[in-house]
């Protein structure tokens, strides 16, 4: 396991050579200088979890892109982005993409991206640009937020999946919890070739009223459907129907 809490910490130069992980690559907070993976352009392989995880005041502010990973390849665990933070700052802040993953292919585990801050995180973010060849996801894809009353919403750039385009597989659960966040997504568009999922829950994501881009998904699942708290919240039914929108 390669885990680090350095906060000086601005690059991985000096390990130019590496090629794989055995175990899991783990930073967390704080970590306030971090902008990119810059230094681990060898790396193809990454056997365990890939996890960045926020539980402290200075939550990977300075976060700009995954550049410097240009050449992973699989993660073999789980793809974590954790926010946790009660003390006043909001984290990933200038996160805007998922640009330098091009290489990746497959994540064994989990997809989760989770903020349960009391401030707002992730608002920077725009689209999953950057994983245009990413294919299989062997667990659950979740995005998680907080439904606090007390909470500030997070997630309040994204407004579709765009760069999934290619991703074809989701081992277990597609899952979005919006509560007081995910208040600019408006629809699935990137994930028209999703073909395999077990169940897929959408709740609380205010403007959300495009399921178009999950018929091919929804068609091949093999476990449930739910759309709940949303603009518009169509059954499995309807939407192979094509009553997939609503205006």
């Amino acid at each position: 396991m390669y885990k680090t809490s350095f906060s000086a910490l601005k690059s991985f130069e000096g390990l130019e050579n590496l090629e794989t992980i055995s175990g899991s690559f783990i930073l967390a907070t704080p970590l306030n200088a971090l902008k990119f993976f810059k230094g681990l352009g060898s790396l193809k392989n990454i056997r365990g979890d890939f996890a960045l995880t926020s539980s402290d005041a200075y939550s990977f502010p300075a976060l700009e892109s995954f550049e410097g990973l240009e050449n992973l390849e699989t993660i073999g665990g789980n793809f974590t982005l954790f926010s946790s933070n009660m003390n006043g700052n909001s984290s990933f802040t200038v996160l805007k993409s998922f640009e330098g993953l091009s290489s990746l292919r497959s994540i064994g585990g989990d997809f989760t991206l989770t903020s349960s801050d009391y401030y707002s995180s992730f608002d920077a973010l725009e689209s999953f640009e950057g994983l245009e060849n990413l294919k299989s996801i062997g667990g659950d894809f979740y995005l998680r937020c907080s439904s606090s009353y007390y909470s500030s919403s997070s997630f309040n750039a994204l407004v579709s999946f765009k760069g999934l385009e290619n991703l074809e597989t989701i081992g277990r659960d597609f899952s979005l919890t919006g509560g007081a966040s995910l208040n600019a997504l408006v629809s699935f568009e990137g994930l028209e070739n999703l073909q395999s999922v077990w169940h897929i829950s959408i709740e609380n994501c205010l403007l959300l009223s495009d399921f178009c881009s999950l018929e091919n998904a929804i068609r091949n699942m093999t476990g449930s459907f739910k759309a709940e708290g949303n603009r518009y919240n169509p059954t499995k039914e309807m939407i192979l129907n094509g009553q997939c929108y609503k205006r």
